[in-house]
């Protein structure tokens, strides 16, 4: 299955700018030429609003979890209960979240409770931007929005420690060989369970989670870096109380990736990236609901391989060239059973029914995308930035082509920025 939107996207901001100011020429690698783009960042970005990594840190939130604490952006909705959050009233799945290079599929904790916590660690970020609409063609199979998060660069050494109500986490950054290596490794343990067994209820819920990130860069030459990043989240789940069936579930995200970012030279500049990344869920039941036996097991898993690069190159200062491809092969595992016994209504009579179902699937298969796009000054205030969009799914047979086209139009102390595009998501593995 597969959605396609047409959509037509437009903003106005303005700001207090002295007429000096407003006539410098645009840079035009750095000007935002899309509408409704928001940023959290270490230091001040071009964006339409932005926070920086220290009011990140001390915003109210749940957990020190970063998905609540940027829920409060525009266009964005979001529950006391999960830390998902709705896009312009679209749910998660059609926002892409993007962490160092890294697609991430389902970065939350608590999956019973409908992901109560993100899986990236707040602390390790030093820059976060979300589009809600309007996104370029470097952005495929998604409808709603792309959020990207970047984490930190350290400078220094420094060993963080932190405890909160809800857990307990520490960060270590470093750097070495005259600055040319650095490393970033964070740690999180939740501890939900022993405030539940100070409550008095270790005997109805028991959920328990920790996430361990790392990041390791080197710069072997001027312009050139290349970086090894890893993270792993874990969960368990479990609910035993009288009279009712008994339920355990555990859940583990296993990513690996490397990425290459490149200045070949003054004009021609892009990023590789080869990720790896292993899911597994696994739940099951026992005992007996409504005075009938219950038993279920539900085991599931996801293997995914990508490959994906993108380049850019600037023709004097008035265009820039964009290019890119990329590729995933995934297979996946579903295990599920289950068998109970009910009262229903036949014929008029109230009878036991059984119910058992057995299934396995073994889905898989390839994806390829590809775009090619330019930005272009056509006057001293005016940016245009059309592109095309070309995606192939191997599990359905269909191929999609998305034109999109980007806007930029500055006046005086403000800028308009519109977007038309077409958007095409399918039903992943």
């Amino acid at each position: 299955m597969r959605v396609t939107l047409a959509v037509l996207s437009c903003s106005l901001i303005a700001s207090a700018v002295g007429a000096a100011e407003a006539d410098k020429p645009v840079k035009l690698a750095e000007f935002v030429v899309t509408p409704s783009r928001f940023g959290v960042a270490e230091e001040k970005a071009s964006a339409t609003a932005t926070l920086t990594s220290r009011e990140l840190e001390t915003l109210p939130q749940v957990g020190d979890d970063l998905y609540r604490s940027i829920a409060r952006l525009p266009g964005l909705a979001a529950d006391d209960f999960s830390a998902q959050f709705w896009v312009r009233g679209a749910p998660h799945r059609e926002l892409r979240a993007r962490l160092d290079g890294l697609d991430l599929i389902e970065p939350f904790h608590l999956k019973d409770v409908d992901g109560a916590l993100s899986l990236v660690d707040p602390q390790t970020i030093s820059r976060l931007d979300l589009s809600t609409g309007g996104f370029g063609v470097e952005t495929g199979d998604r409808l709603a929005g792309v959020m990207t998060m970047e984490t930190k660069t350290p400078a220094a050494a420094q060993t963080r420690l932190g405890l909160s109500l809800t857990g307990v986490g520490g960060m270590n950054q470093g750097v070495a060989d005259g600055g040319k290596a650095r490393w970033v490794v964070a740690a999180r343990r939740g501890y939900p369970d022993i405030a539940l067994k100070v409550a008095n209820r270790e005997e109805d819920v028991t959920p328990r989670y920790y996430d361990v990130s790392g990041k390791l860069e080197y710069q072997f030459a001027p312009g050139q870096s290349v970086s090894v990043h890893a993270l792993h989240g874990g969960d368990t789940f479990t609910y035993a109380r009288k009279n009712d069936p008994s339920l355990r579930s555990s859940y583990d995200n296993d990513y690996l990736w490397a990425r290459w970012r490149a200045q070949a030279n003054p004009r021609l500049t892009g990023e590789t990236v080869v990720s790896g990344g292993w899911l597994t869920w696994s739940r099951t039941g026992a005992g007996a609901m409504d005075g009938y036996p219950f038993s279920l097991r539900d085991e599931r898993g996801l293997d995914v391989w990508t490959g994906r690069t993108e380049w850019s190159y600037t023709l004097g200062d008035e265009v820039i060239l964009r290019a890119g491809g990329e590729a995933t092969a995934g297979s996946a595992r579903y295990d599920y059973t289950l068998s109970r016994a009910q009262t229903v209504v036949l014929g008029g009579k109230q009878v036991t029914q059984a119910t058992a179902v057995n299934t396995r699937l073994n889905p898989e298969g390839n994806t390829l995308g590809a775009f090619v796009a330019a930005r272009a000054l056509a006057t001293p205030n005016f940016v245009v930035e059309p592109g095309l969009r070309f995606d192939a799914r191997g599990t359905t047979d269909d191929h999609e082509v998305n034109p999109r086209l980007n806007i930029a139009w500055t006046i005086g102390g403000g800028t308009l920025r519109a977007a038309w595009g077409l958007y095409s998501q399918r039903q992943g593995l």
